[in-house]
């Protein structure tokens, strides 16, 4: 069972808290089962606008699907731009030492873990932060796994670590807190593709 947040007086994430791990979210792999690729992916675009809208650090594990160089999907890639890809060949994030000392680098306690598979990457990622004391949020929406059931498994696997999950919306709010503020109003744009 996880932890209460509000019983365990756990302070909420704000800009100057948090950083943003996407992991494999590739041409290749992004063929989710229970969350359909082009809401997946249309999520993880939102999420990383967000990143950039609240100057929050990000960055990009990928994993060799194939003989080519990993790459991320268009969509995400263009958002993605200006952060290079940490190429790991382990399915932990925080068993491969460039994708876990970039994460330690921020100094940043809360780390959002987006991506496929929920069962593997995500799932693996979220006990390797939740071992080094990192607290761990999971927009749901910006993750895809290979069945239901499956997926589920690993979700209740995740908030047995005391992860946090939620959605891109609810990361959103809370990072922005006022949405009449200047960055509420652009963040209310950013999440419009992903609530209509």
């Amino acid at each position: 069972m996880t932890t209460n947040p509000i019983t365990a007086k756990k302070a909420p994430m704000t800009p100057g808290t948090t950083q943003i791990l996407f992991l494999d979210i590739q041409p290749e792999i992004v063929s989710s089962k229970t969350n359909p690729p082009d809401k997946l992916i249309r999520s993880a675009v939102a999420l990383a606008r967000i990143g950039k809208l609240f100057e929050l650090p990000m960055a990009v594990s990928l994993v060799p699907a194939g003989p080519d160089e990993p790459r991320l999907v268009p969509e995400l890639a263009a958002e993605l731009a200006d952060v290079k890809p940490l190429i790991r060949t382990m399915a932990a994030a925080f068993d491969d030492a460039p994708t876990a000392a970039a994460i330690k680098a921020t100094g940043r306690h809360d780390l959002v873990i987006c991506g496929v598979v929920t069962e593997v990457a995500v799932l693996l990622a979220c006990f390797g932060a939740a071992l080094n004391g990192y607290e761990v949020h999971v927009p749901v929406d910006a993750c895809g796994g290979t069945s239901q059931r499956t997926e589920d498994a690993a979700l209740r696997r995740i908030e047995s670590f005391d992860a946090n999950t939620a959605a891109v919306t609810t990361l959103g709010a809370v990072l922005a807190q006022d949405l009449a503020s200047h960055k509420g109003v652009e963040l209310m744009k950013i999440l419009q593709p992903i609530m209509s």
